[in-house]
Formats: structure tokens, sequence, C-alpha cells
């Protein structure tokens, strides 16, 4: 868990996290809703020490899909 944060260095925090490690969108090339379906399969291998390359030795896993208008949002949440 993250403590509270002094104002002004929240980047701080995010600097520590393990984001995208396979290059996000742009290295997949983007494809609509398959996007979310990809990430979900992605962060299994990562919790499950399944995952080619670069590597989270992470406990839980964070999916956030947005529709392309930002109508809908979707967050799933996984753990070993």
């Amino acid at each position: 868990m993250y403590k509270r944060q002094e104002r002004g260095k929240g980047l701080d925090v995010v600097d520590s996290l393990d984001i995208n490690l396979s290059g996000g969108l742009k290295a997949r090339g983007y494809i609509g809703g398959g996007t979310a379906i990809y990430q979900l399969g992605e962060v299994f291998l990562h919790l499950t020490n399944q995952f080619k390359g670069k590597s989270a030795n992470a406990e839980k896993g964070i999916i956030l899909s947005n529709d392309d208008l930002g109508n809908t949002s979707y967050l799933a949440v996984l753990s070993r």
C-alpha cells in the first residue's frame, strides 16, 4: 500500500510502478475493443510468471478500458 505523498510528489509514486511493460497500445497497434482483452491476457501472464520479456513480480494487476468516445469505462483487478 502506498502512503500519502507530500503535495507535488505524486509522480514519484508513478515512477516506481511497472506500467505497460510490453509498450502499450502503440507497440501493439490499436485494435479497438480487443485492447482490453489483450491486456487481460498480459496481466494474467505476469501474475502467473509466464510473461516473456521484462516482467513485474506483481501480486495484483489493474486493467482500465474506455470506449472511443469516453462514455463507458471498465476496470478489472486481478490478483494471485
